[in-house]
């Protein structure tokens, strides 16, 4: 099921989409990155169409950050190299080229333009199985923004930051319930929520790559997974409702729902329906079931990293040393410290050291750990949270050193 576009000389859509059964024939095998290759040489025959698709494709992207999108760069997919033994020696970043862009630009217009089509243009109500990305809460990301102002206190972009803070404040400080509750609300459903995370994204890390590998993983953990759904929802980070999967790479059978629902709705249009059985109820199943696959190939995916992981790091062998770059800190919690090691092949892959492993960490009868550490013979202590946390340059490194590994429990033992 085809989404045609015509678009003009000023990169914009010169008229509707047409939609539609069609035919693909497919007469080449044109993979990225040969793609790539033909887009930057003039002498290749499909430079010029290669060129001007890209134009459209990059105006598209630039709408999409102008009416609010969050500009996230997603986490590069692994790549495995194994020996001939079967074990990993390798897990690089699959490289997203710049014609991978172009394709995934595309899928987004067609999935929104799909979306719209299925939506009744005056009650803007219908029958849909959406992809839904909610926002993070207002709570968290001020947070995340307060964080911010001690990792980059000289930016020029603080002020946006403070000011922020300082409105959620004065809402907060309200004294009538209703009224602070409305305020907060009204707080969340403005668009300050995206312009602190694009702040959070856009912040200038050239030259420090353990300040930018920080904040990658610190947003990545404020936004919440995309979901299937049959409410009506905003995609916050594409920052467009409706939104729905009508081309994902993978076909999903939510995908293949979206094309009945649009042929359904084209036959309607003539007056011919061989599908009128779709409800409600049946879509919340599928959105459901959906979901439950979507998470559990997910966690298939985690477990052949784990396994590769530890492949790796068994071939390091007993002794080797992680420090500086390779080990940064990311995070903190309840169980121990949360680490992203950069593996050979320049994967970064996010483990959690238990407190157990460091030797001075206690914990208090409240549950806290604290961290005690000894000045000129004088015994101190500090809250183990803020001192394996971030330092006030964004970011704290760790000195380990491979102890040995725990297949059973797939986890290599620090010291």
């Amino acid at each position: 099921y085809s989404t045609i576009f015509t678009f003009n000389e000023y990169r914009t859509f010169a008229e509707d989409p047409w939609f539609g059964r069609a035919i693909i024939r497919s007469k080449k095998r044109f993979a990225y990155q040969g793609a790539d290759d033909a887009l930057h040489s003039e002498e290749d025959p499909r430079h010029a169409t290669l060129k001007t698709l890209n134009r459209f494709t990059g105006a598209l992207r630039t709408a999409r950050g102008d009416r609010g999108a969050v500009s996230f760069e997603q986490r590069a997919e692994p790549e495995m190299e194994y020996d001939s033994e079967g074990k990993a020696i390798a897990i690089r970043p699959k490289e997203r080229t710049e014609t991978s862009l172009l394709i995934e630009d595309l899928m987004l217009a067609a999935n929104e333009a799909q979306a719209a089509f299925l939506t009744d243009p005056v009650s803007g109500e219908s029958l849909l199985l959406l992809r839904a990305h909610t926002a993070p809460t207002l709570k968290s990301t001020i947070a995340l923004a307060e964080r911010i102002l001690g990792w980059d206190p000289e930016s020029e972009a603080n002020a946006e930051v403070v000011e922020a803070i300082d409105a959620v404040a004065r809402a907060e400080s309200i004294e009538d319930l209703e009224e602070r509750s409305a305020a907060l609300r009204s707080l969340e459903e403005s668009d300050l929520i995206e312009r602190l995370v694009n702040n959070i994204r856009g912040r200038n890390t050239a030259g420090d790559p353990r300040l930018k590998n920080f904040i990658d993983e610190q947003t990545r953990r404020l936004l919440k997974s995309a979901q299937y759904t049959t409410n009506k929802e905003e995609h916050f980070t594409l920052a467009v409702e409706p939104y729905l999967h009508a081309t994902s790479p993978i076909r999903r059978y939510p995908d293949l729902i979206v094309q009945y629902l649009m042929d359904e709705k084209q036959r309607r249009r003539n007056k011919v329906s061989t599908m009128n059985s779709m409800s409600l109820s049946f879509l919340q199943e599928i959105a459901k079931r959906a979901n439950v696959a979507r998470y559990q190939s997910k966690r298939a995916e985690q477990d052949a990293i784990e396994v590769a992981y530890l492949d790796i790091m068994e071939k390091a062998g007993k002794g080797a040393r992680f420090s500086g770059r390779n080990a940064i800190i990311v995070g903190v919690g309840p169980r121990g410290v949360k680490v992203s090691l950069t593996l050979k092949g320049s994967y970064k892959h996010v483990i959690e050291i238990p407190w157990k492993y460091f030797s001075r960490v206690e914990k208090t009868a409240k549950g806290r750990h604290v961290y005690k550490y000894s000045v000129r013979g004088e015994e101190k202590s500090v809250d183990a949270y803020k001192h394996f946390g971030p330092s006030g340059k964004g970011y704290r490194t760790l000195a380990l050193t491979i102890r040995g590994i725990d297949r059973k429990n797939r986890e290599v033992v620090f010291s």
